[in-house]
Protein backbone atom coordinates (compact mmCIF):
# COMPACT_ATOMS: atom_id res chain seq x y z
CA UNK A 1 0.00 0.00 0.00
CA UNK A 2 1.30 3.50 -0.67
CA UNK A 3 0.87 4.43 2.81
CA UNK A 4 3.72 1.64 3.53
CA UNK A 5 5.92 2.69 0.53
CA UNK A 6 9.70 4.13 1.99
CA UNK A 7 9.55 6.89 -0.51
CA UNK A 8 5.62 7.58 -0.13
CA UNK A 9 6.65 7.99 3.45
CA UNK A 10 9.47 10.42 3.14
CA UNK A 11 7.71 12.98 0.92
CA UNK A 12 4.86 12.96 3.39
CA UNK A 13 6.65 13.62 6.72
CA UNK A 14 8.79 16.39 4.66
CA UNK A 15 5.51 17.93 3.40
CA UNK A 16 3.92 17.89 7.24
CA UNK A 17 7.53 19.19 8.42
CA UNK A 18 7.22 21.84 6.28
CA UNK A 19 3.69 22.32 6.72
CA UNK A 20 4.18 23.33 10.56
CA UNK A 21 7.29 24.93 10.02
CA UNK A 22 5.11 27.15 7.58
CA UNK A 23 2.22 27.13 10.00
CA UNK A 24 4.51 28.34 13.13
CA UNK A 25 6.40 30.62 10.96
CA UNK A 26 3.46 32.62 10.00
CA UNK A 27 0.89 32.14 13.01
CA UNK A 28 2.93 31.89 16.01
CA UNK A 29 3.41 36.08 16.23
CA UNK A 30 -0.36 36.61 16.00
CA UNK A 31 -0.93 34.04 18.96
CA UNK A 32 1.89 35.29 21.11
CA UNK A 33 -0.13 38.65 20.42
CA UNK A 34 -2.67 37.29 21.34
CA UNK A 35 -1.61 36.05 24.50
CA UNK A 36 0.20 39.12 25.65
CA UNK A 37 -3.21 40.70 25.31
CA UNK A 38 -4.98 38.46 27.33
CA UNK A 39 -2.46 38.85 29.76
CA UNK A 40 -2.58 42.54 29.96
CA UNK A 41 -6.48 42.24 30.37
CA UNK A 42 -6.01 40.52 33.22
CA UNK A 43 -3.48 42.61 35.25
CA UNK A 44 -5.88 45.37 34.30
CA UNK A 45 -8.50 43.61 35.14
CA UNK A 46 -6.45 42.94 38.53
CA UNK A 47 -5.58 46.09 39.15
CA UNK A 48 -9.49 47.62 38.55
CA UNK A 49 -10.67 45.04 40.93
CA UNK A 50 -8.21 45.41 43.53
CA UNK A 51 -8.63 49.56 43.41
CA UNK A 52 -12.84 49.08 44.19
CA UNK A 53 -12.89 49.88 47.88
CA UNK A 54 -15.44 46.85 48.80
CA UNK A 55 -14.91 42.75 49.25
CA UNK A 56 -15.42 41.20 45.69
CA UNK A 57 -14.60 37.46 45.54
CA UNK A 58 -15.37 34.20 43.85
CA UNK A 59 -16.27 30.81 45.28
CA UNK A 60 -16.69 27.95 44.00
CA UNK A 61 -19.69 24.81 44.40
CA UNK A 62 -17.26 23.21 46.67
CA UNK A 63 -17.31 26.78 48.98
CA UNK A 64 -13.66 27.35 48.11
CA UNK A 65 -12.43 30.67 47.33
CA UNK A 66 -11.30 30.67 43.43
CA UNK A 67 -10.30 34.30 43.88
CA UNK A 68 -10.47 37.60 46.38
CA UNK A 69 -9.04 41.40 45.52
CA UNK A 70 -7.08 43.45 47.41
CA UNK A 71 -9.35 44.65 50.23
CA UNK A 72 -10.32 41.13 51.04
CA UNK A 73 -7.53 40.77 52.41
CA UNK A 74 -6.83 44.07 54.42
CA UNK A 75 -10.07 42.47 55.94
CA UNK A 76 -8.74 39.63 57.48
CA UNK A 77 -5.28 40.37 57.48
CA UNK A 78 -3.82 37.28 55.19
CA UNK A 79 -1.88 37.14 51.74
CA UNK A 80 -4.06 36.18 48.97
CA UNK A 81 -2.38 32.73 48.92
CA UNK A 82 -3.52 32.21 52.37
CA UNK A 83 -7.25 32.48 50.96
CA UNK A 84 -7.29 31.38 47.51
CA UNK A 85 -8.48 27.40 47.77
CA UNK A 86 -9.44 27.78 51.54
CA UNK A 87 -13.13 27.04 52.55
CA UNK A 88 -15.20 30.34 53.28
CA UNK A 89 -15.85 28.69 56.83
CA UNK A 90 -11.82 28.73 57.71
CA UNK A 91 -11.60 32.12 56.82
CA UNK A 92 -14.49 33.19 57.84
CA UNK A 93 -14.61 31.85 61.47
CA UNK A 94 -17.56 30.05 62.62
CA UNK A 95 -19.67 32.93 64.14
CA UNK A 96 -18.85 35.07 61.10
CA UNK A 97 -19.77 31.89 58.46
CA UNK A 98 -23.33 31.02 60.77
CA UNK A 99 -24.77 34.99 60.28
CA UNK A 100 -23.99 34.28 56.05
CA UNK A 101 -24.62 30.12 55.04
CA UNK A 102 -28.36 30.43 54.56
CA UNK A 103 -27.62 33.03 51.69
CA UNK A 104 -24.51 31.33 50.61
CA UNK A 105 -26.74 28.03 49.98
CA UNK A 106 -29.26 29.93 48.37
CA UNK A 107 -26.20 31.71 46.16
CA UNK A 108 -25.44 28.03 45.13
CA UNK A 109 -29.50 26.65 44.45
CA UNK A 110 -28.81 29.99 41.55
CA UNK A 111 -30.55 32.59 43.30
CA UNK A 112 -29.33 35.70 43.51
CA UNK A 113 -29.19 37.18 47.30
CA UNK A 114 -28.85 40.71 48.75
CA UNK A 115 -28.16 41.14 52.43
CA UNK A 116 -26.71 42.96 55.29
CA UNK A 117 -25.08 41.26 58.50
CA UNK A 118 -22.14 42.09 61.23
CA UNK A 119 -19.18 40.23 61.10
CA UNK A 120 -16.18 40.77 63.16
CA UNK A 121 -13.08 41.89 61.59
CA UNK A 122 -9.48 40.89 62.83
CA UNK A 123 -9.34 43.29 65.06
CA UNK A 124 -12.50 41.94 67.06
CA UNK A 125 -14.04 45.23 66.09
CA UNK A 126 -17.88 44.89 64.78
CA UNK A 127 -18.53 45.85 61.83
CA UNK A 128 -21.80 46.24 59.26
CA UNK A 129 -21.60 44.61 55.32
CA UNK A 130 -23.75 44.98 52.71
CA UNK A 131 -23.26 41.61 50.41
CA UNK A 132 -24.58 40.44 47.24
CA UNK A 133 -23.82 37.21 46.22
CA UNK A 134 -24.47 36.33 42.21
CA UNK A 135 -24.73 32.92 41.27
CA UNK A 136 -22.59 31.67 37.86
CA UNK A 137 -24.45 29.65 36.00
CA UNK A 138 -23.10 27.18 33.07
CA UNK A 139 -24.00 26.43 29.98
CA UNK A 140 -25.95 22.98 31.42
CA UNK A 141 -27.58 25.38 34.07
CA UNK A 142 -25.56 23.99 36.79
CA UNK A 143 -24.06 26.46 39.44
CA UNK A 144 -20.43 26.05 39.34
CA UNK A 145 -20.09 29.11 42.25
CA UNK A 146 -20.75 32.61 42.87
CA UNK A 147 -19.66 36.30 42.81
CA UNK A 148 -19.16 38.23 46.25
CA UNK A 149 -20.10 41.73 46.58
CA UNK A 150 -19.24 43.00 49.94
CA UNK A 151 -19.47 47.04 50.93
CA UNK A 152 -18.80 48.20 54.67
CA UNK A 153 -21.50 50.38 55.87
CA UNK A 154 -20.04 50.67 59.49
CA UNK A 155 -19.30 54.53 59.05
CA UNK A 156 -22.98 54.74 58.02
CA UNK A 157 -24.81 52.47 60.39
CA UNK A 158 -22.76 54.99 63.05
CA UNK A 159 -24.17 58.06 61.15
CA UNK A 160 -27.92 56.87 61.22
CA UNK A 161 -27.22 56.29 64.97
CA UNK A 162 -26.22 59.23 66.19
CA UNK A 163 -28.61 61.14 63.80
CA UNK A 164 -31.37 58.82 65.29
CA UNK A 165 -30.13 59.78 68.80
CA UNK A 166 -30.11 63.61 67.57
CA UNK A 167 -33.37 62.80 66.77
CA UNK A 168 -34.41 61.58 70.11
CA UNK A 169 -32.96 64.45 71.68
CA UNK A 170 -34.63 66.84 69.73
CA UNK A 171 -37.80 65.60 70.35
CA UNK A 172 -37.28 65.21 74.26
CA UNK A 173 -35.87 69.02 74.19
CA UNK A 174 -39.49 69.87 72.06
CA UNK A 175 -41.75 67.68 74.41
CA UNK A 176 -40.02 69.59 77.62
CA UNK A 177 -40.35 73.11 75.96
CA UNK A 178 -44.11 71.89 75.10
CA UNK A 179 -44.60 71.27 78.90
CA UNK A 180 -42.79 74.20 79.54
CA UNK A 181 -44.60 76.74 77.80
CA UNK A 182 -47.59 75.00 79.20
CA UNK A 183 -46.18 75.28 82.96
CA UNK A 184 -45.52 79.20 82.12
CA UNK A 185 -48.93 79.83 80.68
CA UNK A 186 -50.81 78.40 84.14
CA UNK A 187 -48.36 78.88 86.26
CA UNK A 188 -49.21 83.07 86.78
CA UNK A 189 -52.95 82.16 87.02
CA UNK A 190 -52.47 79.27 89.22
CA UNK A 191 -50.01 81.04 91.60
CA UNK A 192 -52.32 84.28 92.45
CA UNK A 193 -54.91 81.59 93.13
CA UNK A 194 -52.67 79.70 95.79
CA UNK A 195 -51.69 83.50 97.25
CA UNK A 196 -54.60 84.17 98.91
CA UNK A 197 -54.79 80.17 100.09
CA UNK A 198 -51.40 80.06 101.70
CA UNK A 199 -51.82 83.58 103.15
CA UNK A 200 -55.57 83.81 104.38
CA UNK A 201 -54.39 80.32 105.89
CA UNK A 202 -51.50 81.30 107.35
CA UNK A 203 -52.84 84.42 109.47
CA UNK A 204 -55.50 82.03 110.13
CA UNK A 205 -53.66 80.11 112.00
CA UNK A 206 -52.07 82.81 113.97
CA UNK A 207 -55.25 83.26 115.86
CA UNK A 208 -54.85 82.05 119.41
CA UNK A 209 -58.64 81.72 119.75
CA UNK A 210 -59.07 78.77 117.05
CA UNK A 211 -60.44 75.70 118.73
CA UNK A 212 -58.38 72.34 117.27
CA UNK A 213 -60.66 71.22 115.02
CA UNK A 214 -60.34 74.64 112.95
CA UNK A 215 -57.10 74.78 113.14
CA UNK A 216 -56.37 71.13 111.56
CA UNK A 217 -58.63 71.92 109.24
CA UNK A 218 -56.89 75.29 108.07
CA UNK A 219 -53.48 73.41 108.58
CA UNK A 220 -55.05 70.91 105.51
CA UNK A 221 -55.74 73.33 103.37
CA UNK A 222 -52.38 75.18 103.85
CA UNK A 223 -50.78 71.86 103.27
CA UNK A 224 -52.79 71.34 100.13
CA UNK A 225 -51.42 74.64 98.63
CA UNK A 226 -47.94 74.35 100.08
CA UNK A 227 -48.37 70.64 97.82
CA UNK A 228 -49.96 72.55 94.71
CA UNK A 229 -47.58 75.62 94.92
CA UNK A 230 -44.85 72.68 94.81
CA UNK A 231 -46.67 71.04 91.84
CA UNK A 232 -46.33 74.32 89.59
CA UNK A 233 -42.95 74.63 90.65
CA UNK A 234 -41.86 71.42 89.53
CA UNK A 235 -43.32 71.73 86.15
CA UNK A 236 -41.36 74.81 86.20
CA UNK A 237 -38.13 73.50 87.49
CA UNK A 238 -37.62 70.30 84.89
CA UNK A 239 -38.68 72.87 81.79
CA UNK A 240 -35.76 75.57 83.38
CA UNK A 241 -38.18 78.36 83.83
CA UNK A 242 -38.59 79.06 87.41
CA UNK A 243 -37.45 82.44 88.84
CA UNK A 244 -34.34 81.32 90.79
CA UNK A 245 -32.16 83.96 93.48
CA UNK A 246 -28.09 82.71 92.76
CA UNK A 247 -26.46 82.81 95.75
CA UNK A 248 -22.52 82.43 97.11
CA UNK A 249 -23.41 79.09 98.76
CA UNK A 250 -22.11 76.42 100.80
CA UNK A 251 -23.01 73.31 99.55
CA UNK A 252 -21.49 71.38 103.19
CA UNK A 253 -23.85 73.75 104.92
CA UNK A 254 -26.46 73.85 103.08
CA UNK A 255 -26.58 69.84 103.62
CA UNK A 256 -26.19 69.77 107.34
CA UNK A 257 -28.66 72.17 107.56
CA UNK A 258 -31.25 70.08 105.67
CA UNK A 259 -30.06 66.93 107.34
CA UNK A 260 -32.59 67.59 110.05
CA UNK A 261 -35.66 67.35 107.79
CA UNK A 262 -34.19 64.52 106.19
CA UNK A 263 -34.22 62.23 109.24
CA UNK A 264 -37.37 63.14 109.56
CA UNK A 265 -38.88 62.37 106.43
CA UNK A 266 -36.67 59.15 105.64
CA UNK A 267 -37.97 55.84 106.55
CA UNK A 268 -36.36 54.83 110.09
CA UNK A 269 -34.90 51.38 108.48
CA UNK A 270 -32.52 53.51 106.90
CA UNK A 271 -29.54 54.67 107.74
CA UNK A 272 -28.03 58.09 106.70
CA UNK A 273 -24.27 59.38 106.08
CA UNK A 274 -23.45 62.91 105.21
CA UNK A 275 -19.79 62.41 104.43
CA UNK A 276 -18.99 66.36 103.87
CA UNK A 277 -15.14 66.90 102.13
CA UNK A 278 -13.26 69.96 104.17
CA UNK A 279 -12.79 73.27 102.44
CA UNK A 280 -15.26 72.65 99.87
CA UNK A 281 -15.50 75.60 97.71
CA UNK A 282 -18.79 77.96 97.23
CA UNK A 283 -20.83 77.05 94.95
CA UNK A 284 -23.72 80.01 92.83
CA UNK A 285 -26.62 78.45 93.65
CA UNK A 286 -30.61 78.89 95.14
CA UNK A 287 -30.60 77.46 97.82
CA UNK A 288 -34.22 75.92 97.96
CA UNK A 289 -33.89 74.41 94.73
CA UNK A 290 -30.50 72.63 95.88
CA UNK A 291 -32.79 71.36 98.71
CA UNK A 292 -35.61 70.12 96.16
CA UNK A 293 -32.78 68.42 94.88
CA UNK A 294 -31.54 66.54 97.60
CA UNK A 295 -35.31 65.89 98.72
CA UNK A 296 -36.07 64.35 95.25
CA UNK A 297 -33.17 62.32 94.70
CA UNK A 298 -33.32 61.05 99.05
CA UNK A 299 -36.94 60.33 98.11
CA UNK A 300 -36.23 57.96 95.43
CA UNK A 301 -33.52 56.44 97.30
CA UNK A 302 -35.71 55.41 100.08
CA UNK A 303 -38.00 53.65 97.29
CA UNK A 304 -35.07 52.32 95.91
CA UNK A 305 -34.55 50.51 99.81
CA UNK A 306 -38.08 48.83 100.38
CA UNK A 307 -36.37 46.59 103.02
CA UNK A 308 -33.70 49.40 104.53
CA UNK A 309 -30.15 50.15 103.39
CA UNK A 310 -28.33 53.32 103.57
CA UNK A 311 -28.38 56.58 101.62
CA UNK A 312 -24.83 58.54 101.41
CA UNK A 313 -24.69 62.08 101.13
CA UNK A 314 -21.25 63.14 99.91
CA UNK A 315 -19.75 66.89 98.49
CA UNK A 316 -16.00 67.22 97.38
CA UNK A 317 -14.37 69.51 94.96
CA UNK A 318 -14.26 68.44 91.61
CA UNK A 319 -12.41 68.96 88.04
CA UNK A 320 -14.18 68.21 84.69
CA UNK A 321 -11.67 68.29 82.15
CA UNK A 322 -11.88 68.72 78.22
CA UNK A 323 -11.79 64.81 77.89
CA UNK A 324 -15.19 64.28 80.05
CA UNK A 325 -16.71 67.35 78.83
CA UNK A 326 -15.82 65.56 75.23
CA UNK A 327 -17.76 62.42 75.99
CA UNK A 328 -20.82 64.51 78.03
CA UNK A 329 -22.99 66.58 76.44
CA UNK A 330 -23.75 70.03 77.46
CA UNK A 331 -20.80 69.72 79.89
CA UNK A 332 -18.54 72.98 80.34
CA UNK A 333 -14.96 72.62 81.20
CA UNK A 334 -14.13 73.44 84.50
CA UNK A 335 -14.16 73.69 88.71
CA UNK A 336 -17.00 71.99 90.03
CA UNK A 337 -18.60 70.56 93.87
CA UNK A 338 -19.82 67.37 93.02
CA UNK A 339 -22.52 66.55 95.35
CA UNK A 340 -23.23 62.51 95.77
CA UNK A 341 -26.31 60.89 96.56
CA UNK A 342 -26.00 57.07 96.89
CA UNK A 343 -28.12 54.28 98.42
CA UNK A 344 -27.66 50.87 98.77
CA UNK A 345 -31.04 49.68 96.67
CA UNK A 346 -32.22 47.52 93.95
CA UNK A 347 -30.54 49.35 91.41
CA UNK A 348 -31.57 49.58 87.63
CA UNK A 349 -30.79 48.51 84.18
CA UNK A 350 -29.46 50.58 81.22
CA UNK A 351 -32.89 51.04 79.32
CA UNK A 352 -34.36 52.38 83.23
CA UNK A 353 -31.32 54.46 83.24
CA UNK A 354 -31.87 55.78 80.02
CA UNK A 355 -35.04 57.07 80.05
CA UNK A 356 -34.74 58.50 83.78
CA UNK A 357 -34.82 62.21 83.65
CA UNK A 358 -37.84 61.80 80.64
CA UNK A 359 -41.07 63.90 82.47
CA UNK A 360 -43.94 62.03 83.85
CA UNK A 361 -41.86 58.41 83.12
CA UNK A 362 -42.48 56.96 86.55
CA UNK A 363 -40.82 53.04 87.89
CA UNK A 364 -43.39 53.34 90.80
CA UNK A 365 -46.02 52.88 88.62
CA UNK A 366 -49.71 54.86 89.38
CA UNK A 367 -47.80 56.05 92.96
CA UNK A 368 -45.58 58.27 90.82
CA UNK A 369 -46.06 61.47 88.81
CA UNK A 370 -42.74 60.92 86.99
CA UNK A 371 -41.65 64.57 87.56
CA UNK A 372 -39.15 63.99 90.45
CA UNK A 373 -36.19 63.45 88.20
CA UNK A 374 -37.32 65.29 85.89
CA UNK A 375 -37.15 68.03 88.23
CA UNK A 376 -34.06 67.56 89.61
CA UNK A 377 -32.26 67.62 85.65
CA UNK A 378 -33.91 70.91 84.87
CA UNK A 379 -32.80 72.05 88.04
CA UNK A 380 -29.32 70.94 87.70
CA UNK A 381 -29.39 71.88 84.51
CA UNK A 382 -30.60 75.87 85.01
CA UNK A 383 -27.80 75.91 87.56
CA UNK A 384 -25.47 75.30 84.92
CA UNK A 385 -24.23 72.05 85.97
CA UNK A 386 -24.25 68.52 85.00
CA UNK A 387 -25.94 65.51 86.58
CA UNK A 388 -25.01 61.44 85.87
CA UNK A 389 -26.16 58.27 87.19
CA UNK A 390 -24.63 54.94 87.56
CA UNK A 391 -27.09 52.18 88.45
CA UNK A 392 -26.48 48.27 88.43
CA UNK A 393 -29.08 46.18 89.35
CA UNK A 394 -28.93 44.90 92.43
CA UNK A 395 -26.11 47.01 93.33
CA UNK A 396 -27.81 50.50 94.26
CA UNK A 397 -27.47 53.69 92.69
CA UNK A 398 -25.29 56.82 92.73
CA UNK A 399 -26.58 60.38 91.81
CA UNK A 400 -23.47 62.70 91.29
CA UNK A 401 -24.67 66.50 90.62
CA UNK A 402 -21.83 68.52 89.70
CA UNK A 403 -22.60 72.84 90.15
CA UNK A 404 -20.25 75.28 89.07
CA UNK A 405 -18.48 77.69 91.21
CA UNK A 406 -19.48 80.90 92.32
CA UNK A 407 -17.08 83.71 90.95
CA UNK A 408 -16.80 84.59 94.74
CA UNK A 409 -15.96 81.08 95.71
CA UNK A 410 -12.08 82.37 97.37
CA UNK A 411 -13.64 84.23 99.46
CA UNK A 412 -15.77 83.81 102.64
CA UNK A 413 -19.44 83.98 102.57
CA UNK A 414 -21.03 86.85 104.52
CA UNK A 415 -22.95 84.81 106.55
CA UNK A 416 -25.98 87.07 108.76
CA UNK A 417 -26.90 84.63 111.44
CA UNK A 418 -28.56 87.17 113.11
CA UNK A 419 -31.95 86.47 114.32
CA UNK A 420 -34.28 88.03 112.33
CA UNK A 421 -36.78 88.82 115.37
CA UNK A 422 -37.46 92.64 114.12
CA UNK A 423 -39.88 91.65 110.55
CA UNK A 424 -41.91 94.09 111.63
CA UNK A 425 -41.81 98.21 110.22
CA UNK A 426 -43.13 101.52 110.04
CA UNK A 427 -42.38 102.24 106.92
CA UNK A 428 -45.05 103.80 104.18
CA UNK A 429 -45.35 101.21 101.25
CA UNK A 430 -47.13 101.53 97.79
CA UNK A 431 -48.47 98.40 96.89
CA UNK A 432 -49.74 97.86 93.41
CA UNK A 433 -51.70 95.07 92.38
CA UNK A 434 -54.17 94.00 89.90
CA UNK A 435 -55.36 91.06 91.20
CA UNK A 436 -57.88 91.92 94.02
CA UNK A 437 -57.70 89.42 96.02
CA UNK A 438 -54.01 89.12 95.77
CA UNK A 439 -53.62 93.11 96.53
CA UNK A 440 -56.46 92.56 99.85
CA UNK A 441 -53.93 89.84 101.11
CA UNK A 442 -50.86 92.17 100.43
CA UNK A 443 -52.54 95.00 102.18
CA UNK A 444 -53.58 92.90 105.21
CA UNK A 445 -50.03 91.01 105.18
CA UNK A 446 -48.48 94.42 105.22
CA UNK A 447 -50.66 95.69 107.86
CA UNK A 448 -50.02 92.65 110.14
CA UNK A 449 -46.41 93.50 110.21
CA UNK A 450 -46.87 97.00 111.25
CA UNK A 451 -46.54 98.82 107.76
CA UNK A 452 -48.46 102.05 106.75
CA UNK A 453 -50.12 100.92 103.15
CA UNK A 454 -51.20 102.33 100.03
CA UNK A 455 -52.59 100.06 97.57
CA UNK A 456 -53.44 100.87 93.75
CA UNK A 457 -54.77 98.83 91.30
CA UNK A 458 -52.68 99.50 88.21
CA UNK A 459 -50.10 102.29 87.52
CA UNK A 460 -52.21 105.17 86.92
CA UNK A 461 -53.99 104.81 90.04
CA UNK A 462 -50.48 104.72 92.17
CA UNK A 463 -49.95 108.03 90.50
CA UNK A 464 -52.62 109.57 91.66
CA UNK A 465 -53.07 108.30 95.23
CA UNK A 466 -49.29 109.71 94.97
CA UNK A 467 -50.45 112.98 93.69
CA UNK A 468 -52.27 113.08 96.90
CA UNK A 469 -49.75 111.86 99.45
CA UNK A 470 -47.60 114.32 101.39
CA UNK A 471 -45.62 112.34 103.47
CA UNK A 472 -42.70 109.92 102.85
CA UNK A 473 -42.70 106.95 100.56
CA UNK A 474 -40.06 104.34 101.74
CA UNK A 475 -40.75 101.32 99.33
CA UNK A 476 -42.39 100.14 96.12
CA UNK A 477 -43.98 96.52 96.18
CA UNK A 478 -45.80 96.14 92.37
CA UNK A 479 -46.57 93.28 90.52
CA UNK A 480 -44.49 93.36 87.35
CA UNK A 481 -47.17 93.00 84.85
CA UNK A 482 -49.63 95.02 85.40
CA UNK A 483 -52.66 96.76 82.68
CA UNK A 484 -51.43 100.04 80.93
CA UNK A 485 -48.17 100.23 82.35
CA UNK A 486 -45.55 97.68 84.06
CA UNK A 487 -44.22 97.67 86.97
CA UNK A 488 -41.00 98.29 85.78
CA UNK A 489 -41.88 101.76 83.96
CA UNK A 490 -44.09 102.87 87.09
CA UNK A 491 -41.54 102.62 88.93
CA UNK A 492 -38.98 104.75 86.66
CA UNK A 493 -41.75 107.43 87.41
CA UNK A 494 -42.15 107.54 91.08
CA UNK A 495 -38.45 107.45 92.05
CA UNK A 496 -38.21 110.61 90.08
CA UNK A 497 -40.50 112.30 92.79
CA UNK A 498 -38.73 109.69 95.33
CA UNK A 499 -34.86 109.85 94.67
CA UNK A 500 -34.24 107.66 97.82
CA UNK A 501 -37.66 105.39 97.19
CA UNK A 502 -36.49 101.29 97.52
CA UNK A 503 -38.28 99.03 94.86
CA UNK A 504 -39.51 95.32 95.48
CA UNK A 505 -40.81 93.48 92.31
CA UNK A 506 -43.25 90.63 92.90
CA UNK A 507 -44.90 88.18 90.28
CA UNK A 508 -46.17 84.77 89.45
CA UNK A 509 -44.71 84.84 86.00
CA UNK A 510 -42.02 82.70 84.95
CA UNK A 511 -38.76 84.47 84.40
CA UNK A 512 -38.69 84.56 80.46
CA UNK A 513 -41.94 86.76 81.22
CA UNK A 514 -40.49 89.20 83.43
CA UNK A 515 -36.93 88.90 81.82
CA UNK A 516 -38.96 90.50 79.01
CA UNK A 517 -40.24 93.50 81.34
CA UNK A 518 -36.46 94.14 82.36
CA UNK A 519 -37.19 93.05 86.03
CA UNK A 520 -34.38 90.14 85.96
CA UNK A 521 -31.10 92.22 86.10
CA UNK A 522 -28.42 92.11 88.11
CA UNK A 523 -29.31 94.08 91.85
CA UNK A 524 -32.97 94.32 91.22
CA UNK A 525 -35.29 93.44 94.29
CA UNK A 526 -37.86 89.97 93.30
CA UNK A 527 -39.89 87.87 94.84
CA UNK A 528 -41.56 85.26 93.47
CA UNK A 529 -45.44 84.68 94.53
CA UNK A 530 -46.90 82.87 96.56
CA UNK A 531 -44.77 83.47 99.05
CA UNK A 532 -45.53 83.52 102.81
CA UNK A 533 -46.13 86.32 105.29
CA UNK A 534 -42.48 85.47 106.86
CA UNK A 535 -41.00 85.74 103.74
CA UNK A 536 -42.26 88.59 102.54
CA UNK A 537 -41.30 90.39 105.76
CA UNK A 538 -37.70 89.32 105.88
CA UNK A 539 -37.61 90.31 101.76
CA UNK A 540 -38.92 93.98 102.68
CA UNK A 541 -36.43 94.37 106.20
CA UNK A 542 -33.52 93.00 103.33
CA UNK A 543 -34.43 96.04 101.09
CA UNK A 544 -35.18 98.52 103.54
Amino acid sequence: MADQDPAYKAAREKFLGLSLESTRKSYYPQLQMHLEAARDNERQLQLLIDSIPARISYVNAEERYVFVNREYEKVFGLQREQIVGKEVKEILGHDNYVKTERHLKEALRGKQVHFEYSFTDLHGESRWVEATFVPNIGLQGSVNGFYVLAVDLTERKRAEEEREKLQTQLIQAQKIEAIGKLAGGVAHDLNNLLFPILGYSEMMLEDPSLDDVRREAIGAIMQAGFRARDLVRQLLAFSRKQTLEYKPLDLNKAVADFEKLLRRTIREDIEIRILPAPDVPLVMADIGQVEQVLMNLAINAQDAMPDGGCLTIETAPAELDAQYAATHRDVKPGAYVRLAVSDTGCGMDAEISHRLFEPFFSTKGEKGTGLGLATVHGIVKQHGGHIWVYSEVGKGTTFKVYLPLSEKANHEEKNDDKETAALHGTENILLVEDDEQARRLGMAMLERQGYSVLAAADGRIALDLLEKHDGPLHLLLTDVILPGMNGRELAAKIVEKYPELKVLFMSGYTDNVIGHHGVLEKGVNFIQKPFTINALAAKIREVL
